[in-house]
């Protein structure tokens, strides 16, 4: 394990990738397309997130550039609809959308950082979970059986 977290995902996911030297992004055009999904077509929203990981962490292409999304889209929709959901990422309505729900999420559900995650229940309650390391919290959160985090045995001092 190392301290990018490039071990652990592997080790975890078996998944084998370097951060692409462009990282960070700008995130708005695969947000803004995301949202446009969410909006007109949320059966497509999780192959579309799927994409857009894969094109970003393991093809390296960012995502900021127009063609590149558009390669993205291109693995989920046809030509026509790829192109569709890339200019409407464009409109007023859209980037409002987008807007609006990032202020609700700050202002009104008091969202900072990333990963930052509202999770329902789906009994009628919600919960923040902020950082990467919160997964298990949120499994137990939403009654998903699971192997919580256990030391084994004792364990002498490393200091």
């Amino acid at each position: 394990m190392d301290s990018s977290g490039q071990g652990e995902l592997f080790y975890y996911f078996k998944l084998n990738f370097e951060t692409p030297d462009f990282f960070p992004i700008l995130s708005l055009l695969p947000q803004r397309c995301l949202t446009y999904l969410k909006m007109k077509r949320p059966e497509k929203l999780e192959d579309l997130f799927q994409s857009c990981f894969e094109s970003l962490w393991l093809e390296h292409l960012d995502l900021a550039k127009q063609e590149h999304m558009l390669t993205a889209l291109l693995k989920v929709f046809n030509k026509q609809e790829a192109e569709e959901i890339l200019n409407a990422a464009q409109t007023t309505e859209i980037k409002q959308a987008l807007n609006d729900v990032t202020k609700h999420a700050v202002e009104g559900l008091g969202a900072f950082g990333c990963p930052w995650f509202w999770v329902h229940d789906g009994k009628g309650n919600a919960e923040p979970f902020f950082g990467s390391d919160r997964f298990h919290y949120m499994w137990a959160y939403l009654d998903i059986p699971h192997r919580d985090l256990e030391i084994q045995g004792p364990v002498s001092g490393k200091l």
